[in-house]
């Protein structure tokens, strides 16, 4: 049984269709309504089912002439024992271009010698006030301390809260405490400052990766910095006596290829007290599950034996995954006790909750195990110089569309799909090759010499992609439609596909392009060879997108010159 709806009268040139479903007897997911158009037949595929009498919307179309709107009690999947409705269709008139939706876009001509960009790994800061928990003691006064310094500086009233007594001595206690992150201010003003200043240059060669950046914490895909200043405490008699002051820094440096990764930490005296003599620290590092810590080696003593000594204090150890399959997510955490004259300190312990570390032997992209932060999320970054059209179609979704896919300024990243048999099931969704609904080229997309491609985003190497379910659309006409079109005096520029018979509402999930032919398979071929590999990733990992060159086009009510040189 096939019902049929027309509704007489000439619609158009643009109309939006609704159909209604009724509270009972809708019960097919796979409801196949055909449109006609002035630009052909579209399908569009629904799912009846529901709870209430509702309005769905079947799209947009272009309409010139009396349309015609067909429902068969036939489906793809039908076994003869779920009902389908046919109820009302709306037809309402009107037109439904968004106005300035595609900016006035100016791209240069491609650039096929271009060099591969780097994909960006910019450190990003995870938490403030350093790796201790409950570590925010008010900032003192850097400099070596005299007795009298001393007694104006040293709090009477400090918290002495689980200090470790010395034995025989029930009057003293001892302390380590951690403090917030304070990136020390350098001045040649004291000598004292100079020697500090030429410690701080060895602990910075020790961990480079920590001293390129002032925050307490922060990472990339394969190298994480935690710092913080260390407070080592003598209390006498309920009263603060003496006390030293050491940045801490602690670099983690992971290997794609490797299960082996290296900690290295220094300690560089901050803020010394003459009162206090023989302070040294250790450091107790572990890891879990499947993980082996090897010894710790300092290349340096990690002991001071007077108040004018200001060393670094650098120690390197190594941890190994052990797993024998899948992926461990691994938790380091570390121990941190001091000595005063021999006499042992309290413990402070902390950890890298916020930076854990995700070995894995089943990444597709690498032979060999390796090790990540997973929690930080890469950036895929396009050669816009290559390929300008692409990098512009992509820009205008992550600017346009409602979901802003691979957008870092909009906090929307990208899921990774590993599973090339479904990446592959994507494509044929958006750029089918045959069937009714193939994918047709822009003829303006290939001049002379060029051939036009379908390009797509999301990508099909995604879950966001408009083909992935259970967002998947029918087919790719259901997705933004654009082409790219040369300009009279050289270069490119983007617009809407009117060649469809569908109209851009700008709220699909999808886009699709018809672009030249070379900057579409240069444009995102990069991330299953270079990308993916790089930054070891496992299937659902999030990834943005960056364009370069699109970075002065804010006002899109302007004339965009894009330029990808510099």
């Amino acid at each position: 049984m096939t019902a049929k709806w027309r509704p007489g009268a000439v619609v158009g040139p643009q109309a939006k269709v609704m159909v209604h479903l009724p509270d009972h007897g809708a019960q097919t997911a796979r409801a196949r309504y055909e449109i006609d158009t002035a630009l052909g037949t579209e399908t569009r595929i629904v799912n009846q089912k529901g709870t209430g009498n509702r309005w769905v919307e079947l799209g947009v179309y272009r309409f010139g002439s009396n349309p015609e709107v067909r429902l068969s009690s036939i489906t793809d999947d039908g076994t003869g024992d779920q009902d389908i409705a046919f109820d009302a269709v709306a037809f309402i008139p009107g037109t439904y271009d968004v106005p300035g939706a595609v900016p006035d876009i100016r791209l240069p001509e491609p650039n096929p010698l271009a060099p591969q960009p780097n994909d960006e790994d910019q450190p990003i800061d995870v938490l403030p006030g350093g790796p201790f928990r409950g570590a925010g003691a008010p900032a003192r006064t850097q400099g070596t301390m005299t007795a009298q310094d001393a007694a104006g500086l040293l709090d009477a009233s400090a918290p002495k809260a689980g200090c470790k007594p010395v034995k025989g001595k029930p009057d003293t206690e001892l302390c380590i405490v951690p403090r917030a992150w304070e990136p020390p201010a350098r001045s040649s003003a004291r000598p004292s400052d100079e020697l500090r200043a030429g410690a701080a240059a060895t602990a910075s060669a020790a961990t480079p990766f920590c001293s390129g950046n002032s925050a307490a914490r922060f990472f990339t895909r394969t190298q994480g910095c935690l710092q913080s200043l260390v407070d080592v405490q003598q209390f006498v008699s309920g009263s603060l006596f003496a006390s030293w002051t050491f940045t801490y820094q602690h670099e983690i440096d992971l290997a794609i290829n490797s299960t082996t990764f290296t900690q290295r930490i220094s300690l560089t005296p901050y803020r010394t007290d003459l009162r206090m003599v023989a302070v040294s620290i250790d450091i107790d590092p572990k890891c879990t599950p499947n993980c082996t810590t090897g010894p710790m080696s300092w290349s340096s003593p990690n002991l001071w034996a007077t108040a004018t000594d200001l060393h670094t204090a650098n120690a390197t150890v190594n941890q190994t995954w052990t797993g024998t399959g899948g992926n461990d997510r691994l938790k380091l955490n570390w121990t941190l006790s001091g000595r005063i004259e021999g006499k042992q300190t309290t413990t402070a312990s902390y950890s890298s909750n916020e930076m854990s570390v995700r070995c894995d032997r089943e990444a597709k992209s690498s032979p060999n195990p390796g090790c990540v932060f997973p929690d930080y999320t890469p950036t895929y970054v396009v050669n816009s110089e290559e390929n300008p059209a692409a990098a512009a179609f992509y820009w205008i979704l992550m600017q346009k569309l409602p979901s802003h896919p691979g957008s870092r300024a909009h906090n929307a990243p990208l899921n990774y799909l590993a599973s090339t048999p479904r990446q592959n099931e994507n494509r044929k969704v958006i750029c089918p090759k045959s069937g009714p609904d193939r994918w047709v080229g822009n003829p303006a997309s290939n001049p002379p010499g060029t051939t036009s491609s379908c390009d797509e985003y999301p990508f099909a190497a995604t879950y966001q992609s408009g083909g992935m379910p259970p967002q998947a659309v029918s087919n790719g006409k259901e997705c933004t439609q654009l082409y790219a079109s040369p300009l009279a005096g050289g270069g490119w520029t983007l617009l809407e596909d009117t060649n469809y018979s569908r109209v851009n509402t700008w709220n699909e999930i999808c886009g699709r392009a018809s672009i030249p032919g070379d900057e579409n398979s240069g444009a995102a071929n990069r991330i299953g060879l270079r990308f993916v590999p790089a930054n070891r990733m496992l299937d659902k990992d999030k990834f943005y997108v960056s364009t370069p060159g699109f970075e002065e086009c804010t006002d899109l009510s302007q004339i965009c010159w894009v330029r990808t040189r510099k």
